[in-house]
């Protein structure tokens, strides 16, 4: 039962761990879309800026740009909500696994308590609290024995 608990118990932390590490994922991931959002961004503003100064060619090398920028965003966005999958399958596995750990845990209670409701009762059966002479009551009060023993009645 202590080697289940402790499977599980690793199980579990290494779960949490891996959960932990796919939500760093996905805010790096995050972080970088919106980085390529404003990149896009940016060259639109800068192809606007060079057609109305009639810079038609830099304006086309811009949206190139921005086109390339959008593909990446696409990719970065895809992988995003891959990662956001793998999170929700961690939760579940991870809710499975804390589900499992209180079982064990209900388990190991229950084991321990049956132990010392046993041993509790083996001890009852071997000594009866009026047999055993460290419980026992004394047949006559010892001041009154001393009197006895002196002469005294």
């Amino acid at each position: 039962m202590l080697d289940a608990a402790e499977d599980v118990g690793y199980a579990l932390e290494q779960s949490m761990i891996g959960m932990e590490a796919t939500k760093d994922s996905l805010r790096s991931q995050q972080t970088l879309a919106r980085q390529i959002e404003n990149d896009m961004n940016d060259y639109y503003d800068k192809a606007k800026e060079a057609m109305a100064e009639g810079r038609e060619e830099d304006a086309r090398t811009f949206l190139l740009e921005r086109n390339k920028n959008q593909e990446s965003l696409k990719d970065t966005l895809k992988q995003c909500a891959e990662e956001m999958k793998r999170i929700d399958m961690m939760k579940s596995n991870v809710s499975a696994l804390q589900k499992r750990a209180m079982e064990v845990e209900a388990i190991l209670q229950r084991a321990v308590g049956a132990k010392a409701r046993q041993d509790s009762a083996d001890l009852t059966a071997r000594q009866s609290p009026l047999s055993d002479s460290n419980f026992s009551l004394s047949r006559e009060d010892p001041l009154l024995q001393k009197f006895k023993d002196l002469g005294i009645d």
